[in-house]
């Protein structure tokens, strides 16, 4: 067990189940050594063998194979990073993603027949035949066993890696099929995102023809946190040695991509970036080009070849990040408008939301979602047009913790074109005349879900004192990062609080405090809590549920606590 630690993180650790002294230390460790001792032999996993097997013997008979990933991070750094790996092992292999103006999302019948064609495919060696023979699926696949039947019918071999849950329409025609969801799959870390099933894949072929050690498949690992972080899978430990290797490699090794996207951030040269600082402030760069249907650009900016080539490609996307931005606020507040209107008349918000808009733009629909979810602690779809098909609803849903949508969802099937995720984020496609049917069936779908749960209690799940909200205790809970899912911020609270002064800020929206407990003071902003000012005053006395953090202002760093709730 490490010495000294501050006895509110021992309370934390504790309330967490961590008390074998090993085990804890390696969780606190950042050490290359111990972070790849964490990751899993992949030929646990159902179909891994068979796909290198496919994959070597279509580079011995030069086979051009073309790698189909998806629109969001997860889907683009696993697409960017197999592509560079089994270009390195001498692949002939390009790639390419769905046109989202019609083509829609996932392995479709159009861009199976456009992968044959060699049509919209990129990254292809010169001289290489440009139709496919192979297509090996990033982050999609799972649920498109029909699409793949109708290729395989026209000589077309499909390899599907996907950490998504299977549904109806599982793609047993598949040559292999990688996912740790499938049934029989005995690989244990089931929250592997599609970004680190590309490199599992990608390195095991690497090592295959002896091109490991000039490749050097750990430097991609990078993209590996950047998918992983951005798609909100559980943090395992498997996971967390991934991200916590790939952020030594932003680091210590950037790619040219990268290092362009990193400083676009504001992110420091040469400092480990903390996730929040990933999921916010870089991670959202990527997703614009992917939302506003020109994923190419994010791909071609990971894959860099040089500063030149990354600064070309980021003006670019940094165009694009800008209109979405406009977007996703406009979009966002007309979003909030409806979900207000949905709530009782004291406010109580129902057990999910359905929003739709007909000027909405699909490609935000997801970050949308996210903020309604958090604002009411709901689960949320939210449906813009398909501009694909005029007659559907292209819809993005968040839930909440305690709430898996891919079970609500699966109650609704009969009523979608198409559907897939997990339990905290899913995507469907409907159409228009079966919307308000599938609000009523999701909401049921919800309630019964719901049901029997008691409501939330007093937030915070150890106690403190302000005074022990200090720069150690802070250094400590660094090490325990990356936060998200399965290894949430921790969320400390504290009674007896006195308000010495509040003020709301932000155009009203937030809440900023300074506070005291006994002698000790420190400053709080609650985001999205400015509505309470009017039932506090200066003087009072509350209970605060809340995350330690830093706050740089003009060259001063002190601690400030993120407030989650005031009771």
């Amino acid at each position: 067990m490490p010495e000294a630690l501050p006895r509110a993180l021992s309370a934390l650790l504790d309330s967490r189940g961590f008390s074998d002294p090993d085990a804890l230390r390696l969780r606190l460790s950042w050490e290359a050594d111990d972070l790849q001792g964490k990751i899993l032999d992949p030929s646990a996993m159902k179909g891994f063998d068979r796909a290198v097997e496919i994959l070597l013997a279509a580079r011995e008979r030069r086979e051009t194979v073309v790698i189909h990933g998806d629109y969001d991070v997860d889907g683009m750094t696993g697409t960017a990073l197999l592509w560079l790996s089994l270009r390195r092992a001498g692949v002939q292999c390009g790639w390419t993603l769905p046109r989202r103006d019609g083509e829609g999302y996932g392995l479709s019948d159009d861009s199976l027949d456009r992968c044959l064609r060699g049509e919209g495919v990129e990254g292809l060696p010169e001289g290489a035949d440009p139709g496919a023979t192979w297509v090996v699926s990033v982050d999609t696949g799972v649920t498109a066993g029909p699409q793949i039947l109708r290729a395989r019918a026209k000589g077309l071999g499909v390899i599907v890696t996907d950490h998504h849950l299977p549904g109806e329409s599982f793609p047993d025609q598949a040559e292999a099929l990688l996912d740790p969801h499938q049934e029989g799959c005995a690989y244990a870390n089931k929250g592997l995102c599609g970004a680190g099933l590309a490199w599992k894949l990608g390195k095991a072929v690497l090592e295959a023809t002896g091109a490991a050690q000039a490749s050097d498949p750990m430097r991609l690992l990078q993209l590996v946190a950047l998918g992983t972080l951005a798609d909100m899978v559980p943090l395992t430990e498997e996971n967390i040695a991934l991200v916590r290797l790939g952020l030594r490699e932003l680091r210590e090794r950037p790619l040219p991509g990268i290092e362009e996207l990193l400083l676009n951030a504001k992110i420091k040269p040469g400092t480990v970036p903390h996730g929040q600082e990933i999921v916010f402030r870089v991670t959202p760069r990527l997703n614009s080009a992917g939302r506003m249907r020109q994923g190419e650009l994010a791909i071609r900016l990971l894959l860099s070849a040089n500063a030149e080539e990354a600064r070309r490609w980021m003006d670019e996307l940094e165009d694009l990040n800008q209109k979405r931005q406009q977007l996703d606020q406009r979009i966002t507040a007309e979003a909030m408008s409806q979900a207000l209107a949905k709530c009782g008349p004291g406010g109580e918000p129902p057990q999910a939301f359905v929003l739709s808009g007909d000027t909405w733009h699909e490609g935000v629909s997801g970050i949308v979602a996210q903020r309604i979810a958090e604002r009411f602690g709901r689960p949320v779809f939210v449906l813009a047009p398909d501009p694909g098909q005029p007659s559907e609803w292209r819809g993005s849903g968040r839930s909440v913790p305690g709430t898996d949508l891919h079970i609500a969802l699966s109650r609704c099937a009969h009523l979608l074109e198409k559907w897939g995720g997990h339990a905290q984020a899913a995507g469907l496609s409907l159409r228009r005349d079966k919307a308000e049917e599938f609000r009523a069936e999701f909401l049921r779908a919800i309630e019964d879900a719901r049901a029997g749960t008691s409501g939330p209690g007093p937030a915070g799940e150890c106690r403190a004192d302000l005074a022990e909200m200090d720069a150690n205790l802070l250094g400590w809970l660094e090490k325990l990062e990356p936060w998200g899912p399965a290894n949430p911020a921790p969320l400390f609270w504290t009674e007896s609080v006195k308000i010495v002064s509040l003020a709301r800020v932000g155009e009203g929206k937030h809440l900023r405090l300074s506070l005291r407990q006994e002698d000790h003071d420190v400053d709080g902003i609650g985001f999205g809590l400015g509505g309470q000012a009017s039932r506090l005053s200066v003087g009072q006395s509350v209970r605060l549920a809340y995350q330690p953090e830093w706050n740089e202002f003009r060259g001063r760093r002190q601690v400030q606590l993120r407030i989650k709730e005031i009771t």
